[in-house]
């Protein structure tokens, strides 16, 4: 699991999600896009979904990025803090 903070304020840029396909590469079915605007927090299971983010502008941008492993008390936090699933 990664969590993830955005620091900067990019309108145009995004997190590009998607679960695998039955051959095991990304389904464009299933393409979720969250945006990055400045205080956007979200946590990814990186290991379910392919993940990437597309910044359409030439300003650099900032996030910070933290890894976890997976346990009930982060589960807790994620259901207290983003009560938003994907």
């Amino acid at each position: 699991m990664r969590s993830w903070l955005e620091l900067t304020d990019n309108p145009d840029s995004y997190m590009l999600l998607m679960d695998n396909g039955p051959d095991g590469l990304p389904d464009p079915d299933t393409e979720v896009r969250v945006p990055l605007h400045r205080g956007a927090r979200f946590v990814v299971d990186t290991q379910r979904l392919w993940h990437v983010v597309v910044h359409n502008g030439d300003a650099p941008r900032y996030a910070l990025i933290t890894s976890f492993e997976t346990s009930p008390t982060l589960e807790r936090w994620i259901d207290a803090n983003l009560p938003v699933r994907v």
